[in-house]
């Protein structure tokens, strides 16, 4: 008998039979091929299933018997088919019934033979072993196929960008929800439609065409440009064009992307102007002021005392200016880092002590923390000048780890903050009561909290019992999300 297809490789048939004389006549068949076989042989469908369950991988397919005690072939089959089986099953029936087969293909067996008189199914039976094989596996093949093309209409429908594909004469063959979401048009709208036409009227000035014609020559195509949607307001894109290759490795179409840029380029003007604005704060008014300190150079001795005045003034405006640019900047851009605040803390600490006045340091062990080491020492020395500035006692500086966060407090002895107005000194240009002075452009708590936020963290300040300020910052001992 020929090998019908069968490569080398031993095939393990599962046999479920309890006739003792049809297995022998299958056992005979089988030994006449050309490709090696081994046999598994059970006589029940309950002994089949536990073959299954410890040896499924190894089985290439299974030969049932319909009657057999207990559970029927059928029931085997329709158990093993819901259980996505991974290999055919053919159903062998001594009863002749039509309605039989009917059910086991409906069902999902690959072939059905029935048991004759003169055994004539035992020599067909290699034969329809070997094509039940190759038709599970071009089923198979085109199941995943099908699995594979359904993932991908998925992901399609669902991008975030806008998808359309357009074959080789230009035509648009499909569109996602998103092309149609941004550009306005329906699918239908731009079905079997000109890709160039339709970006080109939107761009005379951009040769969409080249664009078409350097794509086609395999060459990944980019650029950023103007559309218009269907009620005319116009909008930016990232349009990208790349070939797709079909099982010939030809050009079969072209997949077309666009992402919309807007928000990028507003972003990106609003980064242009935040650095021009510090451009301006920095040259604008430094500039008169260093012309003032020029002319305080030229007073006589006795207007030293007005000379003085002016200096002070202008250092004054400058530490603002400073405070602006600051708050502007509040170092976004700066990686967060691993390093330990406790060395952070005494750094500052010994940078802001003066002569008269003492800071005393409680440190509790910590471990390192991720911190934007240059910013987070611009919080803690903020802290330290604003409890300068607004007490005359001692400074008290002390760490901790609380639920998760590792806390630092400063405190002083100062005349404290009304209650009502603690939350409102975070903002921008605020300034406290007149019990802790009005000093200051009000943008130094802006700026801690700012800084602080990107860490993740919190500041508070709060009133002492006994009197004066405590400021607190809680920081993240991990990275945010």
């Amino acid at each position: 008998m020929g090998n019908y297809g069968m490569d080398s490789k031993t095939l393990n048939i599962l046999v479920a039979e309890d006739s003792g004389h049809d297995f022998k006549q299958i056992q005979r068949a089988f030994k006449k091929c050309n490709y090696p076989v081994n046999i598994i042989h059970c006589i029940e469908a309950e002994e089949a299933l536990r073959v299954i369950k410890e040896r499924a991988d190894e089985i290439d397919i299974l030969v049932s018997d319909y009657m057999m005690p207990g559970k029927t072939g059928l029931d085997l089959a329709e158990i093993l088919i819901r259980q996505d089986a991974p290999f055919p099953i053919i159903l062998l029936t001594g009863e002749g019934d039509e309605n039989i087969a009917v059910r086991a293909i409906k069902l999902g067996v690959i072939d059905y033979l029935s048991k004759d008189s003169d055994a004539v199914f035992i020599e067909l039976l290699p034969e329809a072993v070997s094509k039940a094989i190759q038709t599970y596996a071009v089923q198979a093949e085109l199941k995943e196929s099908q699995a594979k093309n359904e993932r991908l209409s998925l992901a399609l429908s669902q991008s975030q960008s806008a998808i359309t594909i357009v074959d080789l004469k230009q035509s648009v063959i499909y569109t996602n929800f998103r092309a149609e979401q941004i550009s306005g048009y329906s699918s239908a709208e731009v079905m079997n439609q000109d890709i160039v036409e339709i970006f080109g009227k939107a761009n005379k000035e951009f040769d969409v065409r080249l664009m078409w014609y350097r794509v086609l020559t395999g060459r990944y195509q980019q650029c950023e440009l103007k559309k218009y949607s269907k009620n005319g307001d116009s909008y930016w894109v990232t349009l990208s064009m790349t070939a797709i290759k079909g099982d010939e490795s030809e050009i079969a179409f072209v997949l077309v992307v666009e992402d919309s840029i807007d928000e990028k380029r507003r972003i990106k003007q609003l980064e242009d102007d935040r650095n021009l604005l510090m451009a301006g704060i920095s040259h604008d008014l430094r500039t008169p002021l260093t012309r003032i300190r020029l002319a305080t150079e030229m007073m006589s001795k006795q207007d030293e005392f007005l000379k003085e005045g002016i200096d002070g003034d202008i250092d004054d405006m400058n530490t603002i200016i400073d405070q602006f640019i600051d708050y502007i900047r509040h170092d976004s851009k700066d990686k967060a880092e691993l390093d330990d605040l406790n060395v952070l803390l005494g750094e500052v600490i010994q940078a802001e002590s003066t002569a008269d006045r003492k800071m005393s340091f409680d440190a509790q062990s910590l471990m390192k923390i991720p911190l934007r080491y240059v910013a987070m020492k611009r919080v803690v020395a903020n802290l330290l000048q604003n409890a300068i500035r607004y007490s005359n006692d001692d400074i008290e500086v002390f760490t901790a780890v609380e639920r998760g966060f590792a806390t630092v407090v400063v405190s002083d002895n100062g005349p404290g903050i009304a209650e009502v107005d603690i939350e409102r000194l975070f903002q921008p240009f605020t300034q406290g009561d007149t019990a802790r002075g009005t000093e200051g452009s009000g943008l130094g708590l802006a700026i801690i909290k700012r800084i602080v936020d990107t860490h993740g963290g919190q500041v508070t300040l709060s009133n002492k019992p006994q009197g004066g300020l405590a400021a607190k910052v809680a920081l993240p001992l991990t990275f945010k999300a």
